[in-house]
C-alpha cells in the first residue's frame, strides 16, 4: 500500500483540491493516507487486488471531509462551535464553558457508576472506541453503548437540573 499511495500521491492531492475545501485538503489527503496504511494487511491486500485504490481514497476523503463524526473532524475539531452550543443551551442561555465543564464532570461523578465513568472520561479526552476496544479487549459496540448511556445520563441530570434552577 505505501507504494501505491507514494506512486500516485500527486493524483490523490489534485483529487483532494477538486472538493475546494481552501488548504485542508492536504491535511485531509495526508489523514487518509496514514489510514489506508493502518488497514489490516488483509484489507490493504484486497484492495489492491481489486483495483479500487482511487475509489477508497475518495470514500475515505469524502467521509472524512464532511462527515462531523469522522476521524480527521474529531482529531483537529473542525466542528463548527455554533453546534456544539446548541446541545449544551438551557434556556436560550448559552453556559459558560468552565460552568457547563464543571457541571458535567459533578454529573458524571453523581450519576455513573465507576465503568461508565471511565469509559465516559476516556471517550472524551480523544481516545476511539477503537483503540479502547484493542487495549482493552471489551468490543467496541459495547463500549459504546455504555458511553451514550453515559451521555444520557448526564445530560438527564443536566437539564433535570435547569429546570430545578429556573
Amino acid at each position: 500500500m505505501k507504494d501505491y499511495i507514494e506512486k500516485n500521491y500527486k493524483l490523490f492531492l489534485t483529487i483532494g483540491k477538486r472538493y475546494q475545501l481552501k488548504d485542508d485538503y492536504r491535511d485531509i489527503v495526508n489523514e487518509v493516507c496514514l489510514e489506508l496504511m493502518e488497514l489490516p494487511i488483509e484489507k490493504q491486500t484486497d484492495i489492491l487486488g481489486r483495483g479500487i485504490v482511487t475509489w477508497y481514497f475518495v470514500k475515505m476523503f469524502k467521509l472524512n471531509a464532511f462527515s462531523k463524526n469522522s476521524r480527521y473532524q474529531r482529531k483537529y475539531n473542525l466542528l463548527q462551535f455554533d453546534t456544539i452550543e446548541d446541545e449544551f443551551t438551557v434556556r436560550d442561555e448559552i453556559l459558560p464553558y468552565d460552568d457547563l465543564y464543571d457541571r458535567v464532570e459533578a454529573a458524571s461523578v453523581t450519576e455513573l457508576d465507576w465503568y461508565s465513568k471511565r469509559i465516559f472520561d476516556i471517550h472524551v479526552s480523544g481516545v476511539s472506541f477503537k483503540k479502547m476496544a484493542e487495549e482493552t479487549g471489551i468490543p467496541s459496540t459495547s463500549l459504546w453503548i455504555t458511553f451514550n448511556s453515559a451521555k444520557d445520563k448526564i445530560k438527564s441530570k443536566l437539564e433535570k437540573d435547569a429546570r430545578r434552577e429556573s
